[in-house]
């Protein structure tokens, strides 16, 4: 029997994920490098990653095709990216461990930080809208309810 009981270890204390916000930004700034992320969360069931599969979805996500009809173009476009750049980036962020040689990845836990950027639901190719006159009506009803509540 251990000397130490498993409240010994509850009362660790957790280790708290900063990502700064500068470099958040950057991870997300690039639609391959959201694309990485969306791929991994979606899987989350899995803890290593093939390249050449990442690539494969990646690139029929992108070109709006299946992954049996990409051109061998397509392909290499998308593998150049993800491996000379994208993949890279995230290990250096330590978002995911690349194993270059070997073509495989891994996820840390940092990633999850970035689930609610990434799912499937926004469409990455829309632009961010600000209607200016719902945002005055908007605070318009709010400073109404604000007097007649607050």
């Amino acid at each position: 029997m251990s000397a130490k009981s498993s409240t010994d270890n509850a009362a660790q204390p957790a280790e708290t994920i900063r990502i700064p916000k500068d470099d958040a930004f950057h991870i997300l700034q690039t639609k391959r490098r959201r694309a990485i992320i969306r791929y991994i969360l979606a899987r989350d069931d899995q803890d290593k990653f093939r390249m050449r599969d990442m690539v494969e979805e990646i690139a029929a996500w992108e070109y709006d095709t299946t992954v049996a009809e990409l051109t061998s173009q397509e392909r290499q476009r998308v593998y150049i990216a993800l491996y000379q750049n994208h993949l890279p980036k995230l290990d250096e962020h330590n978002i995911i461990e690349y194993n270059r040689a070997r073509g495989f990845v891994r996820p840390l836990p940092p990633i999850a930080l970035f689930a609610p950027y990434v799912e499937e639901g926004l469409d990455v190719g829309v632009d961010l809208t600000h209607d200016s006159e719902a945002a005055q009506n908007s605070s318009r009803v709010e400073s109404l309810f604000g007097r007649l509540f607050g």
